[in-house]
């Protein structure tokens, strides 16, 4: 299975791993949208779509900084964006026909992935549990293409991503049959945390 996800031909993923979807939806309100795409690749080929996709909706912002200073923060981080997909499609229950959502709203951007948490991990204690994985062969195949760190830093790099931007931090909402995970688009007045020559220190560390 892990093979056809990452290389496989349109045909190879109907035929063998159908419910392999990722949608992107922009929506205007809670309930109204302009835009929806189904997209049906191999998750190399899935990521660059929906990178080009978001790229055209991150708008600037003027952030404090201690003291006068002021930086351009993006409402948007791919780099988050990227850990918090690639954790939906690598931790994602594969025997549920169903697909993984990428939702973008007007105050916050959420991903929703199929399948419930597993191993004694819960939203509260997602942060600091050792990583626990549905899918461990797809888990070490993208390591091994440099796109996923087995050694569990994605969530830590999704926290330390948007708290280097100023943002809230992730919320997650998880039951037996999904777990969504919600990053907020706009800014907060602690950016200076992880502001250019600040000290670096980790999310556990604030948190």
């Amino acid at each position: 299975m892990a093979a056809v996800l990452l290389v496989g031909h349109s045909a190879s993923l109907s035929r063998w791993i159908p419910q392999h979807e990722l949608v992107f939806i922009r929506y205007t309100s809670r309930t109204r949208y302009e835009d929806r795409r189904n997209l049906r690749a191999p998750i190399v080929m899935m990521l660059d779509t929906l990178q080009r996709l978001l790229e055209t909706h991150v708008r600037l912002a003027l952030v404090e900084t201690e003291g006068f200073g002021e930086i351009a923060a993006p409402d948007l981080s791919w780099r988050v964006v990227r850990e918090a997909v690639l954790n939906g499609l690598v931790h994602r229950d594969y025997f549920q026909r169903q697909s993984v959502y990428v939702e973008l709203r007007p105050g916050c951007i959420d991903v929703v992935s199929p399948g419930g948490l597993i191993g004694g991990v819960t939203p509260e204690n997602i942060l600091r549990h050792a990583p626990a994985r549905k899918n461990p062969l797809l888990a070490a195949a993208l390591e091994i293409s440099g796109f996923v760190n087995r050694a569990g830093m994605g969530v830590d790099r999704m926290y330390e991503g948007l708290l280097r931007l100023g943002k809230g931090l992730p919320r997650y909402q998880a039951d037996e049959s999904s777990v969504r995970l919600s990053t907020a688009r706009r800014k907060y007045a602690y950016v200076s945390v992880f502001a250019p020559g600040s000290t670096k220190c980790s999310p556990t560390q604030i948190l």
